[in-house]
Order: structure tokens, then sequence, then C-alpha cells
């Protein structure tokens, strides 16, 4: 989407953003990931012991810019595994994926901030905990403009506000 000639006051970015001259950015918070599943498909298809186990598996992917698959990248301490799991299903909302994978669709790699209220109510469990996913930045993006309108840095103040409140661990 073009910020600027579509109008629109600010938009929500995850991950590295563009070099723009045009616009502005604003850090609102990192999100950790984790690997996620519904306890009734760890149940159904067993719980991979390592990543390379998640081959076995199937997953509900991200899809990217161009509809493109976003693989896996997984730490823990210096090793590292990256891949992408068979699946069958693929959207761009980490919400959705989180959903997806509460109805048994399979593992998610997704944002802990997204998974942690059906972690806590029991409809997802965490999946290779020892292993971490590099985390993302969220950004508030805007037109570079010198005066912002009061309503639109409210909204931001607002927004980093709420992505500081740090879910309750599990």
């Amino acid at each position: 989407m073009d910020l600027l000639t579509e109008g629109f006051d600010i938009a929500l970015r995850i991950g590295e953003l563009p070099d723009d001259a045009m616009l502005a950015a604003r850090r609102l918070a990192d999100m950790s990931n984790g690997l996620y599943a519904a306890p009734s498909y760890l149940i159904e298809h067993g719980e991979p012991a390592s990543p390379d186990g998640l081959k076995q598996h199937k997953a509900v992917h991200l899809s990217g810019r161009n509809s493109e698959i976003v693989g896996w990248t997984l730490i823990k301490g210096e090793q590292r595994w990256e891949g992408t799991p068979p699946g069958q299903f693929s959207a761009n909302s980490p919400g959705l994926l989180v959903r997806m994978a509460c109805a048994g669709c399979g593992i998610v790699a997704a944002p802990d901030r997204f998974a942690h209220p059906y972690l806590r109510a029991g409809e997802l469990r965490r999946v290779l905990p020892d292993w971490c996913l590099p985390s993302h930045t969220a950004w508030a993006v805007f037109a570079g403009r010198r005066l912002m309108p009061i309503k639109t840095r409210a909204f931001i103040d607002m927004l980093q506000h709420a992505l500081d409140d740090k879910p309750a661990s599990s």
C-alpha cells in the first residue's frame, strides 16, 4: 500500500523497513515468536523432538508480501535450523494462523503475543520450547511531514502503550 497516494495516516509494519525518504517510522515493540500447536493435533500426530522432526508434521504458514511461504529459522544457543515444514494452509494474518492452529490444522510459527491467550486457555501448547524464532520489530509508519495531527500522534502513543504491556508468562 502507498500511504501517501492512498491518503492513509498510518500503517503498521512488522520486520525490516525499506528506505523511503518520504516516510517516517516509530518503533512500537519487539515481538518474540514461538512454535505452537493444538493439544488435539499433538495427540494425533505426536510432538517433534527436534527441528528436523518438523518435516514429518503439517504446518500453517505465513504468506509473505508476494504470497510466498515464509520459511522458519529456529535458534538454540549456537545451533541454527532453517526449513519450511510441509503444510496445506497459508495466510498473511498471524491471528488467523493461530486460530487455524487451535483448530488442529498444524504447527504455527507465530508471535507469542497472538498465541498467549490461547496458551492460557489450553487451546495451544508450545512446541520445541528450547528453540526460538527471531523476534521482529513492529513499526508505525507515517508520512514524513513535520506536523502530525494530534489524533494520529495519540493513536501511535496508544499503540505503543498497548504493545509495551507484555502478556503474562505461561
